[in-house]
């Protein structure tokens, strides 16, 4: 069953534009997730290579992911 006909079913009415709405934004949040995991999967990939190797940069150089004018997560360096 699609997710639209169990909240159909919970309401017990018809599902207006804002529940559709509702549902978009906590569906994002499960694909933000899944972006920073292939985000933080290449940049290992990008920060072992050459290219990066050779780059002139600071060395207390952070690299964060987050969502335009949002919070944001430090995922590089990481803290271990």
């Amino acid at each position: 069953m699609g997710i639209l006909f169990i909240r159909y079913m919970l309401y017990g009415r018809t599902i207006k534009e804002r529940d559709l709405k509702n549902i978009k934004l906590r569906e994002a949040n499960k694909y933000h997730g899944l972006v920073v995991n292939v985000i933080v999967d290449i940049l290992e990939e990008f920060l072992e290579g050459s290219a990066y190797q050779e780059m002139k940069k600071k060395e207390d150089i952070v690299i964060m992911a987050g969502e335009y004018m949002d919070a944001a997560i430090k995922i590089y360096p990481q803290n271990k």
